[in-house]
């Protein structure tokens, strides 16, 4: 068995996009593993009642954050978890919920991922884990499809030749 690479003369660039796209789907598939919560996280509960909410608007993203003040008298801003804001029902929150009232934030390190105001959620939990769940389902799908197709473009530069042995009598 011969392996003989093709010759044309842009054989190698040809390769090196197979190898960045193969490293780019690799890269993809670890964030997402990386990303997804194997193990069950610790949470962290901040109630205290509500004091703002605003969001910033960047290129393609928007970043929410809540303030409430702590039982200390100090404010404490919190940012929404960017990948469960589809998940919160900003509207009726933001018509709902009023200064003053009582609020509790469950936090995961600093990012907002349950929100619970006059008995009532907001954002859940619950939903916060399986949009986190989607995303990196969505990534690792998304990653194995640039392997596999930088696998099959580079199996299209190599060409596999079987020598015929002749056996001697």
């Amino acid at each position: 068995m011969r392996i003989i690479v093709n010759k044309d003369k842009s054989t190698k660039w040809k390769i090196a996009l197979c190898v960045i796209m193969l490293a780019f789907g690799l890269f993809i598939i670890v964030a997402s593993l990386i990303s997804f919560p194997f193990q069950t996280s610790k949470y962290r509960t901040v109630n205290g009642t509500y004091y703002s909410y605003r969001e910033e608007h960047g290129y393609r993203s928007i970043s929410a954050y809540i303030t409430v003040e702590t039982s200390g008298a100090e404010r404490e801003e919190h940012r929404i978890d960017s990948i469960a804001f589809p998940s919160f029902e900003k509207f009726v929150f933001t018509k709902v919920v009023s200064v003053g009232d009582e609020m509790e934030l469950t936090l995961e390190g600093q990012y907002i991922v349950a929100i619970k105001a006059n008995g009532r959620s907001y954002l859940a939990l619950e939903d916060t884990l399986k949009e986190n769940r989607d995303n990196a389902i969505v990534g690792f799908v998304l990653g194995s499809a640039f392997v596999l197709v930088s696998l099959a473009a580079f199996s299209t530069q190599i060409t596999v030749k079987w020598r015929k042995r002749r056996h001697r009598r």
